[in-house]
């Protein structure tokens, strides 16, 4: 088995992935789960189907990064320079999909003329504009920004007074960011980017991870007592791998390439 995700079937992400209805689905018309019922159908085990791996992408423009990344109470819970897997991972998982990008006037400035910088893709520089210019919450202060978009007002000050503390170099950052990659939130109108899982317009792209449990020298498909099915192997998204714990660019290639070779190799008896 060999067919792909199940990230196109709705109803199969509301069962096995309830937290993930409302994301944007990364993947093919194929990406239906019919692999993953078929191997299931004959008695194969499936396993971590509630992984998802979901990529909230902040950067560029790097102003966004360079500021802070808050959940429903206004607290930040993830280096805003991690990649878009781990923080995606960290906001849904975590913190109920909620993510806010918290920008002062000065990088709201510097986001839109980063928005135009030769090195951003077209996609990148209108989630830009149509984010900053339109969608985003701003409000004058930070209390009143909190007031707006529903903060605790004591956990948000908190959350900028540490933020700066640490950009000014006086504390180490509690989520280990590198000072040249923070910037102090001091003038306002301060805006909030609704970056949860379930914004309009910053559409969160996620794929499934979970598959049918392997044997991981063979890569036969076990049943739900750990025994392998004669004849049935899986690969690449239809099985479990790396990537169901934490995906990282490129392990989909890999993981197929890899787990592909397995089958074939056990079933040549090599």
């Amino acid at each position: 088995m060999s067919a792909g995700g199940f990230i196109l079937n709705n109803p199969m992400i509301q069962h096995f992935a309830p937290k993930y209805t409302k994301v944007m689905p990364n993947g093919t018309l194929g990406d239906t789960g019919t692999g993953l019922m078929l191997g299931a159908s004959v008695g194969g085990k499936l396993d971590l189907m509630e992984r998802v791996s979901s990529w909230r992408m902040i950067n560029p423009p790097k102003a966004w990064s360079d500021g802070i990344l808050v959940n429903a109470r206004g607290a930040r819970f993830v280096n805003e320079t991690y990649y878009g897997a781990a923080i995606g991972d960290a906001m849904v998982e975590k913190n109920h999909g909620r993510g806010y990008i918290i920008l002062d006037l000065a990088l709201r400035n510097q986001a839109l003329k980063q928005a135009f910088g030769p090195e951003v893709l077209p996609f990148q520089r209108d989630i830009t504009l149509v984010n900053v210019l339109f969608a985003a919450k701003r409000a004058q202060t930070a209390d009143a920004l909190a007031d707006v978009m529903g903060f605790d007002r004591a956990t948000f000050r908190q959350t900028i007074e540490t933020n700066n503390r640490a950009a000014r170099g006086e504390i180490p950052d509690p989520f280990h960011k590198k000072r040249d990659d923070m910037a102090e939130l001091t003038a306002g109108p301060y805006y909030a980017v609704d970056a949860s899982s379930d914004s309009k317009f910053f559409p969160l792209a996620s794929m499934t991870v979970g598959g049918l449990a392997v044997d991981e020298p063979t890569g036969r498909v076990k049943n739900a007592a750990g025994q392998t099915i004669p004849g049935l192997y899986a690969a690449g998204r239809n099985a479990v791998g790396l990537c169901s714990h934490l995906y990282v660019s490129g392990l989909s290639y890999a993981d197929c390439i890899f787990s592909g070779r397995r089958a074939a190799r056990d079933m040549a008896g090599a």
